[in-house]
């Protein structure tokens, strides 16, 4: 029985070597960049309706970055780069991010894409719709993403250290079940 586990031990730990060796060491860089999202009314408050309709209007602004086009758009001015999903920060804020291999075409694939938005939005405000909105863009920032070789390597090794208990286990409970019906 001792064999064993120390079997499942060396397994684990090869399975650890391996998931760190896969592992994309490339750095990556991510831009972001928040949008408040504000409707354009003539009066100095806005009522509890228009931040609602905000809330709404910005799923709409949402549908437009993910439009495939635009994933196109950045792939080809700027290879290796994407652009994130949005993602919905509070009833009139969301965050727009990208990804690249350079801190440079990470802000610019973000400003190409910023510049759809405001295409975007200029001719949905054209369209004769009621409420017109504006769309305020905070600093794009760039930070790096660190490569996760360790916590691949690491993740690898306890996936494997816990499958390989639960199968020893069951045999050996199994051993245990029904070594009495031989």
């Amino acid at each position: 029985m001792r064999l064993i586990w120390w079997l499942v031990v060396l397994l684990s730990l090869i399975a650890g070597g391996i998931g760190y060796q896969l592992t994309d060491r490339t750095p990556q860089w991510e831009a972001s960049a928040i949008y408040t999202v504000a409707p354009q009314t003539t009066g100095d408050q806005l009522s509890y309706t228009d931040i609602q309709a905000t809330n709404l209007f910005i799923d709409v602004m949402k549908s437009w970055m993910l439009d495939p086009a635009l994933s196109t758009a950045v792939s080809q001015a700027y290879p290796g780069s994407q652009i994130a999903q949005p993602v919905h920060l509070s009833m009139q804020t969301f965050s727009l991010k990208a990804v690249a291999d350079q801190a440079e075409s990470a802000r610019s694939a973000l400003q190409l894409s910023d510049d759809w938005l405001a295409k975007s939005l200029s001719r949905y405000n054209q369209s004769g719709e009621m409420t017109k909105y504006t769309a305020l863009r905070g600093e794009i920032s760039a930070r790096l993403l660190a490569p996760q070789p360790m916590a691949n390597g690491g993740l690898a090794f306890l996936l494997t250290l816990l499958i390989t208990a639960f199968v020893v286990l069951f045999i050996n409970y199994y051993q245990q079940a029904y070594a009495h019906r031989r």
